[in-house]
């Protein structure tokens, strides 16, 4: 009867390794799984940072982009209704920097330019109707208005300036923009001028092609002609 009792033993034993190595097993692989899901969660949490990094990124060089637009846009209207206006005395032009700036126009028009709120205001008039209003956002930005030279008692030059010193942009937006102030410059009643030229040019232009058609006629005639 010992023989089978001692059997009878070592197989229950032999149950009990094998349900340690089991269950031994089973708490390897738990550990496993925790650690997985513990670096994936930081994964995770790292692209979370990465991607809202980004979108910021992006909505910056999207809002550089549009301030940049908006500026150009500025300076164009800027020195188009400079070169437009009527000359300005001395006066009226302000020297030193300031925040408005109004120009007459010839047959009773007028623009006017304003700061306010990190924008700018302009405002076109015909005597005394409104004919236009254009809001330019320049977020951040300094603008001023000064005249730049004189010619005699009247001022010849007005300038526009743009400060984007406070704006906050990465160093490769900074490197891209380059200089951080912009001024724009432009000649005050420029179209007149050229207007009251074009007059004496017309028949300068008109003598010359006489001459032209003369010379070819006589040259067909075989005569000659006297400058």
């Amino acid at each position: 009867m010992r023989p089978a009792t001692l059997h009878r033993f070592s197989a229950r034993e032999a149950g009990i390794q094998s349900g340690r190595r089991s269950s031994s097993r089973r708490g390897f692989s738990l550990i496993h799984m925790v650690t997985v899901i513990g670096m994936m969660s930081i994964l995770m949490t790292m692209s979370g940072v990465i991607i809202q990094s980004l979108l910021r990124s992006d909505q910056s060089v999207s809002r550089q982009a549009a301030l940049e637009m908006t500026l150009l846009e500025l300076s164009r209207q800027f020195r188009d209704d400079v070169h437009a206006a009527n000359p300005m005395d001395l006066k009226e032009a302000k020297p030193a920097p300031t925040d408005s700036l109004e120009l007459s126009a010839p047959r009773s028009s007028r623009v006017t330019y304003r700061v306010k709120d990190e924008t700018v205001i302009r405002e076109s008039f015909n005597g005394d109707q409104a004919t236009g209003r254009e809001v330019y956002r320049v977020p951040d930005c300094g603008v001023q208005f000064r005249s730049e030279a004189s010619d005699g008692d009247q001022a010849r030059l007005l300038a526009l300036d743009i400060d984007r010193s406070g704006l906050t942009m990465t160093p490769q937006q900074k490197s891209a923009m380059g200089k951080r102030k912009l001024t724009v410059v432009a000649e005050l009643g420029r179209n007149l001028r050229i207007a009251k030229r074009q007059p004496s040019i017309a028949p300068k232009a008109a003598a010359a092609e006489n001459r032209d058609s003369i010379s070819m006629s006589s040259a067909a005639d075989g005569g000659e002609t006297q400058p």
